[in-house]
């Protein structure tokens, strides 16, 4: 048995990647160039932000899918895979991003994806459209991992019903 939960994007992450796209794209029709740039490099100045837009674009987190053992993570063109086998709990919780740092990964250009620190939930794995309330999925053998279904209770519950978390 398999359930789709979709991603809404909270207002926070519509706002930033707005105001980061509009940007991004100003810079490169505005960037002023000077005389002596050689073409290349201009025409690599120019693209520059386009591709970071690309880049974040890609990472975008469309929808989570539990089926078969897995959590799915549908992105823009490809799916992220999560075997649930070493699950051992998950839980529904607000603010899991409060004081959290990023280590690497994008803070808020069309997702808040990849590693971050929290002192009360140590190193993890986001794979977010908002920072207010979140699942963190804990495993017996790697970081937590903090999704963010439309209906928090009911993908808690669908997990818990697989017979893992």
């Amino acid at each position: 048995m398999s359930r789709t939960f979709a991603a809404p994007w909270a207002t926070s992450l519509k706002i930033i990647s707005l105001l980061s796209t509009l940007l991004l794209l100003a810079i490169t029709w505005l960037l002023p160039l000077p005389k002596q740039v050689g073409s290349l490099l201009a025409v690599s100045l120019r693209a520059l932000p386009v591709v970071i837009l690309g880049s974040c674009a890609l990472f975008t987190v469309r929808r989570y899918e539990l089926t078969d053992g897995w959590l799915n993570v549908r992105r823009l063109l490809w799916m992220t895979r999560i075997p649930l086998r070493t699950l051992t709990d998950a839980e529904w919780r607000r603010g899991p991003f409060g004081w959290a740092w990023r280590t690497c990964g994008n803070g808020g250009l069309y997702s808040f994806t990849g590693w971050y620190f929290q002192k009360s939930l140590g190193s993890f794995r986001a794979l977010a459209t908002r920072t207010t309330d979140a699942v963190i999925l804990k495993f017996s053998d790697r970081n937590p991992i903090v999704v963010t279904p439309d209906d928090p209770g009911g993908f808690v519950e669908a997990i818990k019903a697989t017979g893992t978390g």
